[in-house]
């Protein structure tokens, strides 16, 4: 027999993983659209563009995380001699966020 404690606990489960599930969904497409935008910069054809979007995602859900994200960012950037600084790639990240919380949204 299932209390009253066991249904909520079951939907608060639920909705956790819905969240969870929701965010990683932004983030993923927040990475590919930064990803986007770095590669450019890049001069990178069609393939060489989709295995760094691939790369970046990777990196987004390791263990590096979005630190290491803005990282390879940075140094791919600063490698093809363009000057950026980290709190300015944040930022743009940050408006990549949006404009995939905005997509997500949309998309329903």
């Amino acid at each position: 027999m299932s209390t009253l404690f066991d249904t909520r606990l079951r939907s608060f489960e639920a909705s956790f993983s819905h969240n969870q599930e929701i965010s990683f969904k932004i983030a993923s497409r927040a990475t590919r659209h930064m990803a986007v935008w770095v590669s450019s910069f890049l001069g990178l054809n069609e393939e060489m563009e989709k295995d760094y979007i691939d790369e970046c995602i990777n990196i987004e859900v390791s263990e590096f995380g979005f630190e290491g994200l803005i990282n390879k960012f940075y140094r791919d950037l600063f490698e093809m001699g363009l000057e950026f600084d980290r709190a300015e790639l944040c930022r743009i990240f940050d408006s990549n966020v949006a404009l995939a919380k905005q997509e997500f949204m949309t998309a329903k």
